[in-house]
């Protein structure tokens, strides 16, 4: 399906090339790790769209079919958007963390950022995100970054726990402490498991490529 859409797409209407940073404005210094990763896939994109215009029959590089690189480079195609993803979903589980520590030091009046809001409409969704991206029917790069998420999953699962039990500032002092707790996890295991993955994502290309080539 993925090399059949390539086959009807313009190279100036790809998927990657219409999207933009979600987490930030486009202007904030901070979303430069947002715009790389659509940035780099734009780029894979764009190749695996043009290519048709040099390899095939009657092109420069006629002995290869342009499906044989398109094969190549879809499961990084697939390994960046599942990035794209973890990254949406990180950069949740820690916006929500710096709210609640503005509200729990200067107060929701202050801050207009009530706990309760909070956990409704951020950490349980983030949660339920997670949990969601482990069904049978995600591809394996997305499953992978379920599970690669799946302890912020614990984490507000617990603290919305601790919410039912012992209160809503009880619930926010724990999230805020155990998210705090784990930021060796969000800022040195999630990059690595995340550059480990592209380079599985184009070992694995190879093999796609060479099926491909097979086919023809």
């Amino acid at each position: 399906a993925y090399l059949a859409r390539l086959q009807v797409t313009h190279p100036s209407n790809g998927w990657w090339a219409k999207q933009e940073p979600l987490c930030l404005e486009v202007n904030n210094p901070l979303s430069i790790p947002e715009k790389l990763i659509i940035g780099i896939a734009c780029q894979i994109e764009r190749i695996s769209l043009v290519v048709s215009e040099y390899m095939g029959h009657g092109q420069a590089v006629s002995l290869l079919s342009p499906r044989v690189l398109q094969a190549f480079l879809w499961p990084v195609h697939n390994v960046f958007l599942s990035i794209w993803v973890l990254w949406i979903l990180v950069c949740t589980y820690l916006g929500s963390m710096v709210s609640m520590s503005q509200t729990l030091l200067f107060g929701a009046k202050r801050t207009n950022t009530p706990l309760g809001r909070l956990f409704l409409e951020e950490i349980l969704p983030a949660a339920r995100a997670v949990e969601s991206l482990c069904e049978q029917h995600q591809t394996i790069s997305v499953r992978m970054s379920g599970l690669a998420l799946m302890p912020m999953m614990i984490l507000c699962d617990v603290a919305n726990g601790v919410v039912g039990r012992l209160g809503i500032l009880v619930g926010s002092v724990v999230f805020v402490g155990m998210g705090a707790c784990g930021w060796w996890y969000w800022l040195c295991v999630l990059p690595w498991l995340a550059v480990c993955s592209v380079c599985l994502a184009v070992m694995s290309g190879w093999c796609f490529g060479l099926i491909e080539l097979s086919g023809n």
